[in-house]
């Protein structure tokens, strides 16, 4: 019977462990869903205060591809938008303990890669901006798309939702 037991307990151990935890027990997110409905592969990059005006200048492509796992979503799929952790740290800590505003930058992936220098111009593989509060997240169930769904058209974006 205790034999039983043990390997009861071990399944649940187990099964326990393969749960993706969605965010800390204290309510703060480590990652958030994005969903990528079109037909090309994009890299999701957020600001943490450096872009600060319309003049963007360039993106750092190495900085992308080091971080390919937790930044690209491949076309008609989804990926986690994994904050690389420290101990306690969220998208609560990282972002709103700083700013009012997490900014997410979407870029065309294959343009970027296409590319040949390091720090490729912004504007030629900008495809959109959200400009997200933690209410905002909170409401979309930290849930995001690309392009932006019905859901997502009345935060802030650039170009605007439905816009050009």
């Amino acid at each position: 019977m205790k034999k039983h037991i043990k390997i009861l307990l071990l399944i649940i151990v187990y099964l326990y462990s393969c749960i993706k935890p969605y965010g800390f027990k204290d309510g703060y997110h480590s990652y958030f869903i994005f969903k990528n409905t079109s037909n090309i592969d994009i890299a999701v990059n957020y600001n943490a205060g450096r872009y600060d005006s319309n003049d963007y200048g360039t993106v750092n492509k190495s900085s992308i591809e080091a971080n390919k796992g937790s930044m690209v979503v491949y076309a008609n799929s989804t990926n986690d938008m994994l904050l690389a952790l420290r101990k306690h740290q969220s998208w609560e800590h990282l972002v709103f303990r700083k700013y009012d505003t997490l900014k997410l930058f979407i870029f065309d992936y294959a343009k970027l890669l296409s590319m040949e220098p390091k720090d490729v111009p912004f504007d030629s593989v900008f495809l959109q901006r959200y400009d997200l509060t933690l209410r905002e997240l909170d409401l979309l169930g930290w849930e995001l798309s690309y392009p932006p769904d019905e859901r997502m058209k009345n935060i802030h974006m650039y170009p605007s939702y439905g816009g050009e």
